[in-house]
């Protein structure tokens, strides 16, 4: 299958049947041009043309069939490559790196997710979207004691998750269909847990509420975002599928397109989010207030929460 569609690959490049038919065609037509000249010199000259022709075909055709591509590919492909790079040169949109899922980009060595942990704990400035924040980051004992052990220092650490028992929180839910029923309400009841219990033990006043936390009741997170000081992880969450195929793109801040475009989202979402009360947090999900879906000004039916 693999040869099948490599070949159609390769055939549906104009320039390539062109070429390869050119050669093709002309050494076949020298040979039948051998056939009718009679002196043997001129003869002997046309035949070893001809072959010459056709063995350029036939080398080009072995190539492409052991898996090389043909140079109008390569050069399509560099062509297409440069556009993005005038694209994002011209534009300063902002973007660094891209992965094509979020899981790719965690095993990156260089800016993989170890880097990410080490900068969310260094940085002065955090906000975060995030449907639960746990797996690799709340549930690690070690990174969460990095991360406060450098809490003081910290100008403003700001956490917008999900509300536990809102509708929009189910509604992505249904999208995680790899997950037990109850896992992401009872993963994000493990980081307001964690994240209140630490933030007991901070004994400065003034750098207790540093750390603030909301809960999204009115609508959906399109994106995981992590903005650490002049930097900023984007994974775009997908409908039908958890957060690990998620194509992920790490900015660069603070006056680029896209920087600025998010950090302004972020802004919007967490204003629309309700604040954690720190002294009454439910041990479950079902213990916390029930949030029925967002009401809309227009909608000509009742909705029954």
């Amino acid at each position: 299958m693999k040869v099948r569609r490599h070949i159609k690959q390769l055939l549906a490049v104009p320039a390539y049947r062109v070429k390869l038919g050119f050669f093709a065609i002309l050494g076949v037509a020298l040979i039948l041009l051998a056939v009718y000249v009679k002196d043997e010199f001129w003869r002997g000259i046309i035949l070893n043309f001809s072959v010459t022709f056709l063995a350029v075909a036939l080398i080009q055709v072995l190539w492409d069939f052991l898996g090389g591509d043909p140079m109008e590919a390569r050069i399509e492909r560099i062509e297409g490559a440069m556009r993005i790079i005038a694209d994002l040169s011209d534009s300063d949109i902002g973007i660094e790196r891209i992965w094509p899922t979020r899981k790719i980009w965690a095993k990156d060595p260089v800016a993989g997710l170890d880097y990410w942990q080490d900068l969310v704990c260094r940085s002065r400035e955090v906000k975060i979207i995030s449907n639960t924040f746990w797996n690799n980051w709340l549930k690690d004992d070690k990174l969460v004691e990095g991360f406060f052990k450098s809490f003081g220092e910290k100008s403003a650490f700001k956490l917008l998750l999900y509300h536990p028992n809102s509708y929009v929180q189910r509604l992505r839910r249904q999208d995680e269909t790899k997950d037990p029923k109850d896992e992401m309400q009872n993963e994000i009841v493990s980081s307001l847990k964690m994240l209140a219990e630490k933030r007991n033990d901070i004994k400065n006043p003034s750098n207790k509420k540093k750390l603030e936390v909301r809960l999204t009741h009115s609508c959906v997170h399109y994106v995981q975002l992590i903005r650490a000081d002049n930097q900023m992880l984007i994974a775009l969450y997908l409908s039908g599928h958890g957060g690990s195929p998620s194509p992920t793109m790490q900015l660069r801040g603070p006056r680029s397109e896209y920087f600025d475009t998010y950090d302004k989202q972020f802004e919007i979402l967490w204003n629309r989010g309700e604040p954690v009360a720190w002294d009454n947090i439910p041990d479950f999900p079902d213990q916390f207030p029930k949030m029925p879906p967002p009401k809309i000004k227009d909608w000509p039916w009742d909705i029954k929460s």
